[in-house]
């Protein structure tokens, strides 16, 4: 399992990503072939600042119910170009602020695995240039609610 602690070289030459919370090694395996990544190997929700401080050296993140995406946490995070979140419903993101800081967000409906999954090929698709950046495209709006 890769270490809740290791952190990003400063010039990292494959786009890093930030995982918030715990996800089946799987999903680790897949981003890793091209990614280097942060993880959460833990099953507790890390602060925000931690969040926030880990966020800004990564292109990507993988977010959870507890993650707040707001103005604040975008303009601390300029490398960030685009947010999976691997939940049903998000609540905590202000979809404009992804959209002025041209940020793709997405969510993953499913079972927690199969969501967790389904956000790391996104986060890939985007940051491989497979899917248009910003979320001011349906897929970001729509993902809002799929209930």
């Amino acid at each position: 399992m890769i270490s809740a602690a290791r952190l990003l070289p400063v010039a990292a030459k494959r786009p890093g990503i930030l995982i918030t919370h715990w996800v089946p090694e799987e999903v680790i395996d897949r981003l890793l072939a091209g990614c280097d990544l942060i993880v959460n190997a833990s099953r507790d929700t890390w602060e925000r600042d931690r969040v926030l401080d880990l966020a800004r050296r990564c292109e990507g993140m993988i977010a959870f119910m507890p993650d707040r995406i707001d103005e604040v946490f975008l303009s601390r995070c300029p490398r960030l170009s685009v947010i999976a979140f691997a939940v049903a419903h998000v609540e905590n993101c202000d979809f404009d602020a992804c959209t002025r800081h041209g940020v793709w967000v997405t969510c993953a409906a499913g079972a927690r695995n199969g969501a967790a999954m389904e956000a790391a090929e996104t986060v890939l698709d985007v940051l491989a240039g497979r899917r248009p950046r910003g979320a001011a495209n349906e897929p970001a709006h729509a993902s809002r609610s799929l209930e």
